[in-house]
């Protein structure tokens, strides 16, 4: 009901999302509008986003409801907590949906992957689930969150096959050591 009068969202690779198993869920990150499209999976879990967002009308509330779990990315103790929790919430059976980027990308262009999604996972013994999010950075760029722009071509949630708890387990320290093995055996990251 939220998004439905503004704009619509296509899912391609539906199959790849886990019936009854937490995961980490993982995608780019161009707007805000990044969240209200991920509720169009219409499977549950929760996002850690930083707790500023909280206090915007709508994505704000959304949030609050879905119990978000929030960090201040300045304070190393939050950062803690946060781990701690998002741990123990997939510990729990809960699926968590994490920006990688950190933060929103002005141009599209994937910003470096912080390591807590990853290491979440690992400490869960859960899988991870890729996603690309394509056509939000249109609708609500990044530093223009007052706009609302029309887009006919709507938003699109890609699903990418899941990462195994093996593999995610066997996944480097970082993010970029990950992508540097996947470039050296010709395998996608």
């Amino acid at each position: 009901m939220t998004i439905s009068p503004f704009f619509r969202v296509t899912i391609t690779g539906k199959e790849n999302l886990p019936d009854d198993e937490a995961c980490v869920y993982v995608a780019n990150h161009q707007s805000f509008m990044d969240i209200l499209s991920a509720y169009q999976l219409f499977k549950p879990f929760k996002f850690i986003s930083k707790a500023s967002i909280l206090k915007f009308p709508l994505i704000g509330w959304v949030m609050r409801r879905a119990k978000t779990i929030t960090i201040e990315r300045e304070d190393r103790k939050s950062q803690l907590k946060t781990f701690r929790d998002s741990v123990d919430a997939l510990k729990d059976g809960n699926s968590l949906f994490v920006f990688p980027e950190g933060t929103r990308s002005s141009d599209g262009r994937l910003l470096p992957f912080k390591r807590g999604p990853v290491s979440m996972a690992k400490r869960a013994k859960v899988p991870i689930v890729p996603m690309t999010i394509l056509g939000t950075g249109r609708i609500m760029p990044s530093k223009k969150e007052y706009l609302l722009y029309q887009n006919n071509a709507g938003v699109k949630i890609i699903v990418h096959p899941k990462v195994p708890v093996q593999e995610v387990e066997d996944t480097p320290a970082t993010w970029a050591e990950l992508r540097m093995t996947n470039t050296r055996t010709g395998r996608r990251s």
